[in-house]
């Protein structure tokens, strides 16, 4: 009779796992994930928060590196969304930048913050590029990219 429950009890909880897991799987499977943007009154207008930051690293031999980025590095946004991107300057005192193909341009510095605003008018994939930090020898590449999708 006892082991008859021990059995009982154990089916129960593997019962009640592979439910768990089941609903955490569609909860993350229909989740989109925590959005860097927020606007309930206009669900066009995308608003991104994007921090200039930079890692740096010692070599065995005490030689210093150190590589700049854009984080997050990839913006997501559907054709026609009004966006705007505001920059928050961490590292580095200046980090001009373009949007290759958007017509976009300006300069993040240190501890402040830098907004532009565009339409997303035209689908493909843009480069954002800092113009300080454009490769490997300039502590780069910083480079990030905005992605506009189709409808």
């Amino acid at each position: 009779m006892t082991r008859i429950y021990v059995w009982k009890r154990t089916y129960i909880w593997w019962v009640a796992l592979i439910l768990l897991l089941g609903v955490l799987t569609w909860t993350w499977g229909t989740n989109q994930g925590v959005p860097v943007f927020s606007n309930d009154k206009d669900p066009d207008q995308k608003e991104f928060w994007i921090v200039a930051g930079e890692f740096k690293s010692e070599l065995e031999k005490g030689k210093e590196i150190e590589a700049y980025r854009w984080d997050p590095a990839n913006i997501i946004v559907h054709k026609g969304d009004r966006v705007t991107l505001k920059f928050r300057g961490i590292n580095g005192a200046s980090h001009p930048f373009v949007i290759k193909g958007l017509n976009v341009n300006g300069e993040v510095k240190k501890g402040e913050v830098t907004s532009v605003t565009f339409v997303a008018e035209k689908p493909g994939t843009y480069p954002l590029i800092c113009l300080a930090h454009p490769t490997v020898e300039q502590n780069g590449p910083m480079i990030g990219y905005v992605h506009v999708l189709e409808d």
